[in-house]
């Protein structure tokens, strides 16, 4: 088939889709028969967002599909090739290095592809969908298999975005159908044979009639005597004209006075009428106009507003003074509402201003920033919308709406904080928190301790099958339990269960686990979490001797194991450093030679693992090695032969020290824990607290006013689970926060 027949196929074939998603269906289906391709699809990315969503593609049997979201990144060149606008033919991905990086060939390939041509869909300079041909072998793609597939992009997205058009059009007249409903317009919609589409409950109230006595009907039919009358003249002239008609008649039927608007529409026409017999129609006409206008504000929280820029007047209603914090009968002019622009966003309010009213700019202004209101001080978020009115190249007046928009910010703020407050519980918890997706059954999210609670990596288990995960690390007699408490889980239950695991160095654990399951909207399980918490007792007595092959690191085993000491011992330095980060807290003893102490000193330095070392070596009556082995953070050295007290008291000391240091690290991680769970406000009120403000100086710095300050202060000190400055100080010292100097945030 030539082009310009398969191009006329489409058409013909899209013409009569009216939803944009079979649009494109169709396009896919069409080309992948005519190109023979394994696969075909189209892709829709939104400016700068990092994923791209193929929701339609053709496969020939062979080929998966690739419906689903995919991260922009993982396909690097061609991502950004197609964002440039350019067409790409790749014949085979693994003999063309020049075209991709070798990763991203290695993706395609695992994915099973080895030939393709990609075709960028470019919307205001942005890419914004790619159609896309596939096969798993390589190919030669001619020259009007390129041409054909751009023609093909560029149609259908013409043919989506009309559909959208078309689609959001039908939608926004059913909603205007339910507002004018709602407030008690007297409307109707007719097609263009003048045949009744629609009547609202006051249309139907004026003319006593059903809605099914009008529906599918012409007007004529229904109302005879509206034949010949200069209204239904004017129904036929819209429709010819296209252009709307506003009149005041006589109703035949009614005998009232009413005013009429007739607007065309994509069906037909939408009329409203109003009845004016008993007012005066230029007055009362415009009082209906502002009652209408009102509503439709109302139903959406929109304050209007206006802005002479030759005569510098600013024209507020009541709700947009509110948002400034301001009365209803406050006088507002352009410096006043600048002023309450919150300073860090009023640069950029500013420049958008700028631009739209530059002739050359479009004339659009739309925004999102900060107001604090004038007279109550409250920090509200605002979005803005305007358009300029120019006049012989220059703007003469600024009109637009504003929208509070706080409770949508706050609500964002805190879901932010949610999340930040469960990476920073994660990340201080000492439990494992754990994932798994319900629908793949893959472990999704491990928490950071799980590497030291496993001994091993928590990468070494992501995206694996829970079951794999049981059969390596379960303890064989305990398997059974843990796959069944799953499976319960999955179910929609909740477990609590106790099992043991093996780590690879061959330690057993005992843990606790309670799984929980997460269900979606539709109330179905998407995911299981878990809660492991370690109840193994480490004693406080491991010790770690490093290089197990010598004979006397084997004596010192045997001394240590009959004092009642547990002994690890590791051959070589490599096999120790390996699974250091792993390891419980405990003694190490390192001997000879020694470049080989001060190789784990170093090491474990570097790593910030903080196991004490005891280095064993010989002086002969030269102090330098002991020297040197103290400097790089030795706990001790010992010099050989070593008498069995001198080693159980240096042994004991170092232990001693790792019980204290827990409880200290412990308290620290309790008062970090505390302070980051506080919200970004409350942050900033305690620095402000620790630098010695009173509420007043801190609110004037802040800019909100004292009172919001006391109540984010109560918050943060019931947060923190003190009850005074005094102890807010001392959690913060525990914390590590470093306090600000006498005075730097009290007032003057």
């Amino acid at each position: 088939m030539s082009i310009p027949d398969f191009l006329l196929a489409l058409s013909d074939r899209q013409r009569g889709l009216a939803d944009p998603q079979a649009i494109v269906a169709a396009a896919v289906a069409m080309l992948g028969r005519h190109l023979e391709a394994g696969r075909v699809g189209w892709g829709e990315i939104a400016g700068d967002a990092e994923f791209f969503a193929v929701e339609h593609d053709a496969i020939d049997g062979v080929m998966p599909s690739l419906i689903g979201q995919h991260r922009r990144d993982g396909f690097g060149p061609v991502i950004r090739e197609l964002r440039a606008g350019r067409a790409i033919r790749l014949e085979d991905a693994l003999a063309e290095p020049g075209t991709m990086a070798a990763d991203v060939a290695d993706a395609f390939v695992a994915i099973g592809i080895r030939a393709g041509v990609f075709v960028p869909v470019m919307n205001n300079g942005q890419l914004a969908a790619a159609l896309y041909a596939h096969q798993a072998e390589p190919r030669h793609w001619r020259d009007d298999e390129l041409i054909l597939m751009q023609e093909v992009a560029q149609r259908t997205w013409e043919a989506v975005e009309r559909a959208r058009v078309a689609v959001a059009l039908r939608e926004s007249e059913a909603k205007l159908r339910d507002v004018l409903d709602g407030i008690g317009e007297a409307f109707y919609a007719l097609d263009r044979d003048l045949c009744f589409l629609h009547a609202s409950r006051a249309a139907l109230e004026f003319w006593g009639k059903e809605a099914q006595d009008l529906m599918g009907k012409p007007i004529i039919k229904v109302f005879p005597h509206a034949a010949g009358t200069p209204a239904y003249e004017a129904h036929r002239r819209v429709l010819q004209t296209g252009k709307a008609e506003h009149f005041e008649t006589i109703s035949p039927l009614l005998g009232r006075w009413f005013e009429v608007d007739i607007h065309p529409s994509s069906a037909g026409l939408s009329v409203a009428f109003r009845d004016i017999q008993r007012r005066k129609q230029a007055e009362e006409a415009l009082q209906e106009s502002e009652a209408r206008l009102q509503a439709a504000v109302d139903l959406v929280g929109l304050s209007l507003y206006a802005w002479d820029l030759e005569a510098g007047v600013l024209e507020w209603d009541a709700r947009l003074k509110a948002m400034w914090g301001l009365p209803p009968e406050a006088e507002v002019d352009l410096a006043l509402a600048r002023s309450a622009i919150h300073p860090d966003d009023r640069p950029q309010v500013e420049a958008a201003v700028a631009r739209a009213t530059d002739p050359g700019r479009g004339g659009v202004y739309q925004m999102e920033y900060r107001v604090i209101g004038i007279e109550d001080g409250v920090e509200r978020w605002v979005s803005s919308y305007g358009r300029a009115t120019f006049v012989d190249g220059k703007a003469t007046r600024f009109t637009g709406a504003v929208l509070d928009i706080t409770a949508r910010k706050q609500a964002e703020e805190q879901l932010r904080d949610s999340e930040e407050r469960f990476r920073l519980f994660a990340e201080h918890s000492t439990n494992v928190l754990w994932i798994v997706d319900a629908k793949s059954e893959q472990i999704e999210y491990l928490s950071p301790v799980f590497a030291r609670v496993w001994g091993a990596p928590s990468t070494s288990m992501l995206q694996q099958h829970w079951r794999e995960w049981v059969e390596m690390v379960v303890h064989p007699d305990d398997r059974e339990n843990a796959i069944d408490g799953m499976e319960r889980s999955l179910r929609g239950e909740i477990v609590n269960q106790e099992y043991r695991i093996i780590r690879a160095d061959g330690a057993v654990r005992w843990l606790q686990d309670a799984l929980f399951p997460i269900h979606d909207k539709q109330g179905r399980v998407r995911w299981v979490g878990g809660i492991a918490q370690d109840m193994t007792r480490d004693d406080g007595s491991l010790v770690y001797i490093v290089g197990g092959r010598d004979t006397s690191h084997q004596t010192l085993s045997l001394l240590l194991q009959g004092t009642g000491y547990q002994v690890k011992v590791f051959e070589s330095v490599q096999a120790f450093l390996d699974v250091a980060p792993a390891l419980v807290a405990g003694c190490v003893l390192i001997g000879a030679p020694e470049a080989r102490g001060l190789t784990v000193l170093r090491e474990l330095k570097a790593r910030r693992i903080e196991l004490p070392v005891i280095v064993l070596g010989e002086n002969h009556r030269d102090v330098r090695a002991a020297v040197q082995a103290m400097k790089a953070g030795a706990a001790d050295f010992l010099e050989m032969p070593i008498d069995r007290e001198t080693l159980l008291a240096a042994v004991a000391s170092a232990l001693a020290g790792i019980r204290e240091g827990t409880e200290r690290d412990h308290a620290a991680e309790l008062a970090r824990a505390r302070l980051n769970g506080l919200s970004a406000r409350e942050r900033e009120v305690l620095e402000g607290l620790l630098a010695g403000g009173t509420n007043k100086s801190i609110g004037t710095m802040l800019g909100i006013s004292s009172r919001t300050v006391e109540i984010h202060r109560a918050h943060l000190m019931q947060r923190l689970g003190v009850s005074t400055l005094t102890e807010v100080v001392l959690m913060a010292v525990a914390a590590g926060l470093q306090l600000p100097a006498a005075g730097d945030g009290g007032e003057a």
